[in-house]
């Protein structure tokens, strides 16, 4: 699982080195051009991207920190948003392991990204937040549509149930977060709608 979430990274920053040569040449064009502003736009743009992967993400646990790293490099590589909120992290309890954390995490963040994948730009948006509070992790991956049916509701947490038709699914990810949860006797729910698109909770 690490390694994938490595490989994932290693792509992202690999793809960034490829389109290097293409982002001078759209500058050098802009300057040439006398395009100050929208080379001095462009340039930010690109500075804010590649920062995204270069800075180390400090939210109080080393294992989410690297996860969000991993996932913003694999988000930022399919021009899709990841918004992220976390608080009380370093106070997680301590009978909960962070390779657990990581792979409820890293399982749903998955399912949503591949969610949005083919959307339209301004709906490629995946937001996760965590709270640890009380002796308890709480953690929410939220991504706008599309609705999930009652019944893929009920079955998306049973082996090899996906409601995904592109790519070689196995349907494993959720039934990995639920037998994960489950060890922690904790619970998991999932809900969709149009108003609030799809949200898997975890406590």
């Amino acid at each position: 699982f690490y390694m994938r979430e490595m490989n994932d990274m290693y792509n992202a920053i690999r793809g960034q080195r490829h389109d290097f040569l293409n982002h001078i040449q759209v500058i050098a064009s802009m300057l040439a051009n006398r395009k100050y502003a929208e080379a001095d736009k462009y340039i930010h743009d690109l500075y804010k991207d590649t920062q995204q992967i270069r800075d180390w993400i400090d939210i109080g646990h080393p294992g989410f920190s690297a996860l969000i790293q991993a996932k913003l490099a694999l988000s930022l590589s399919r021009d899709i948003r990841l918004d992220y909120t976390f608080s009380g992290l370093e106070n997680l309890p301590l009978d909960i392991k962070s390779i657990d954390v990581v792979r409820i995490s890293g399982n749903l963040l998955d399912n949503a990204i591949d969610a949005v994948t083919d959307f339209p730009k301004a709906d490629r948006w995946v937001e996760i937040s965590g709270v640890s509070a009380e002796d308890h992790l709480y953690i929410a991956v939220r991504n706008p549509g599309p609705v999930l049916r009652e019944e893929d509701i009920r079955n998306c947490f049973h082996p090899g149930y996906t409601t995904k038709t592109k790519g070689n699914h196995k349907g494993i990810g959720l039934q990995i977060v639920k037998e994960k949860v489950e060890e922690y006797k904790g619970t998991l729910q999932a809900r969709s709608n149009e108003d609030e698109g799809t949200v898997f909770t975890v406590r």
